[in-house]
């Protein structure tokens, strides 16, 4: 569970460093990253400053990582508008999945798959 609005900050800061973006979970902490030819980013989101909450919670020792299109994501964030609070699914080697629940209309899932290695 993470704010929409927060989602959208990330991936616009993280658009002009790399096409690339790294999720990692770790514990209860999200960290979301990229390097470029010029600069590199780490953005962390945890439990604990209030940002974010896990929904299913992650062992301790167990790391879920994922490469994903940042050109792709800021075409997600434009569902931001829609809900205050967005739900992210994220596996080893499986598509993102970011779920936006749409008032009383529904939900809107739009899933992403991992980029191959660099």
């Amino acid at each position: 569970n993470l704010p929409t609005a927060d989602f959208q900050k990330i991936i616009r800061d993280l658009n002009g460093i790399s096409d690339r973006i790294e999720i990692k979970s770790v514990g209860s902490d999200l960290i979301f990253s990229c390097e470029g030819n010029f600069a590199s980013s780490r953005i962390l989101r945890s439990e604990s400053d209030g940002y974010m909450e896990f929904i299913q919670k992650p062992d301790a020792s167990v790391v879920i990582q994922g490469e994903f299109s940042l050109k792709s994501l800021s075409h997600f964030i434009k569902c931001t508008p829609l809900c205050s609070h967005l739900e992210m699914y994220l596996g080893n080697d499986l598509p993102l999945i970011v779920k936006y629940d749409v008032a009383s209309l529904g939900e809107i899932k739009l899933c992403l798959a991992p980029l191959p290695p660099a």
